[in-house]
């Protein structure tokens, strides 16, 4: 299925309105696409994948497409405005049609890069699957709603961190510091991730890395550890947004533009969370279940994020064979 769908003018927008929900009728697709990515993935049954089709039909609702072609200059000025998403998709669409794709990637992809974080990863997030399933629809609406969302992050100081491996940095990142021990409120993660940058604390931490410093590796490894630790939901999404980001850079002549933010992300989201550091604990043994009966109960639920973060863990386990992507699947679906 190619989406968004066109149908009489209009484009189809989907949306969870728990989590990131657009703000008017030209918003953009959030979740849908993904999970059917993923449940491909996981090669879920036709059944599967039409039940879950027939349960986000509620999400769906179509916006007039916009007549008014955008220049290069247009869809720049747009970052953030949450206005015009039709004729951003639109935009991206068209060039997609003219030009290779990692010739538009290696384009936008820097001047977006500093917002990673947008809406909770999750334009990344789509713009990883539609690169995944080689879908120029997808492709085009991950960097629409990119663009339509974007929401740069500064970061606290200039003062670059002195410690040599990412989990020395967020253990001694609030030491001394009068930070809150609960969630920093939002309605969205957005509005958490803002809250954070707002709080008066913030500008007196240290994380930004030294150049050099950064291996996605070692992001990777950071978000699956952090998600296991603290079983968090806002962490669950950097688990999946590593995974995007490791697609991306895929098809980047220099995919360390990414890793900064993808770092940077992942302590905002630590951080809007109110946790303080807690040792990672390596589970001594497998888990009881094994990857046949964890991916049929995800693809059981219908649940988008036991879906997505499935699928991300069980690709991870396969290329890596490391056993915390295996436990955090196992207990996601417990």
């Amino acid at each position: 299925m190619a989406l968004p769908e066109r149908i009489d003018g209009k484009i189809s927008v989907y949306f969870n309105s728990l989590l990131e929900h657009p703000e008017t009728v030209n918003g953009l697709s959030n979740h849908h696409p993904m999970v059917v990515s993923a449940l491909r993935q996981l090669q879920a049954s036709g059944s599967v994948q039409a039940q879950y089709e027939t349960r986000v039909q509620k999400k769906v609702q179509y916006a007039e497409l916009d007549s008014k072609p955008l220049s290069q200059a247009d869809a720049l000025a747009l970052r953030g405005q949450k206005r015009r998403y039709a004729a951003i998709f639109t935009y991206f669409d068209t060039a997609l049609s003219q030009q290779p794709v990692s010739q538009v990637l290696e384009h936008w992809v820097p001047i977006l890069a500093p917002a990673l974080s947008t809406a909770a990863y999750h334009p990344v997030i789509r713009l990883g699957h539609g690169l995944a399933d080689d879908n120029r629809s997808e492709i085009a609406a991950g960097l629409a709603y990119w663009v339509w969302a974007y929401q740069r992050l500064p970061w606290p100081s200039t003062s670059e961190n002195k410690q040599a491996d990412l989990p020395g940095v967020l253990r001694h990142l609030l030491t001394g510091t009068d930070w809150p021990e609960q969630r920093l409120g939002g309605a969205t993660f957005s509005e958490s991730f803002l809250n954070v940058i707002q709080h008066p604390a913030y500008a007196t931490l240290v994380f930004k890395p030294r150049r050099n410093q950064l291996s996605l590796a070692d992001i990777e490894q950071a978000a699956i550890q952090l998600h296991w630790t603290y079983n968090n939901f806002a962490l669950l999404h950097g688990v999946t947004g590593t995974q995007a980001v490791r697609r991306l850079g895929e098809h980047l002549s220099r995919p360390d533009v990414l890793l900064p933010f993808a770092w940077q992300a992942l302590v905002v989201t630590w951080l809007s969370q109110g946790l303080r550091w807690r040792e990672p604990e390596t589970p001594m043994n497998n888990p009881d279940q094994g990857w046949d009966k964890i991916i049929q109960h995800a693809c059981d639920s219908l649940d988008d994020h036991k879906i997505k973060l499935v699928a991300c863990c069980n690709e991870y386990f396969q290329r890596t064979g490391n056993r915390l992507y295996w436990q955090v699947a196992a207990t996601a679906v417990a």
